[in-house]
């Protein structure tokens, strides 16, 4: 009703969350999207992160740059194995908004009582883990 009579909503969400589940194989791809951020955690691939101010379209994964390896060095096989690391290093900018968006998602399944804290393994390869969003729980 807000919306029909053009009133603001104090208490809206400030964050989105989706999933999909048995995308290519069976694994369960999450995500959290801010009005600024969009997170993507994908337990069988890369993840994804992107600066929707200032890339709207979704076309640099903030979460890794370097996804795209020269065809130069698959033709020299120079390939190292840090070329492949889904969760590899961000400057610490970066690495601060991914660790918020991953305890945002980590605490909101956590409040939806989400099966995805088994021990099924994937959740252990997330590059920040539960223990993140049960620390936003323990502050908020």
């Amino acid at each position: 009703m807000p919306f029909i009579h053009n009133e603001t909503v104090n208490d809206w969400p400030d964050a989105f969350y989706s999933q999909t589940n048995g995308n290519e194989i069976y694994y369960t791809q999450r995500l959290v999207q801010t009005k600024e951020w969009k997170y993507v955690f994908n337990p069988f691939d890369f993840d994804e992160l992107y600066d929707l101010k200032n890339d709207p379209h979704e076309l640099c994964n903030l979460a890794h740059p370097s996804r795209a390896i020269p065809r130069t060095a698959h033709e020299l096989g120079t390939l190292k194995r840090s070329d492949y690391q889904p969760w590899p290093a961000l400057p610490d900018e970066l690495d601060q908004i991914r660790q918020a968006l991953l305890g945002k998602m980590w605490k909101f399944m956590h409040e939806q009582h989400d099966v995805f804290f088994s021990g099924y393994m994937p959740c252990a390869l997330a590059p920040y883990g539960p223990h993140v969003g049960m620390a936003m729980s323990s502050t908020s």
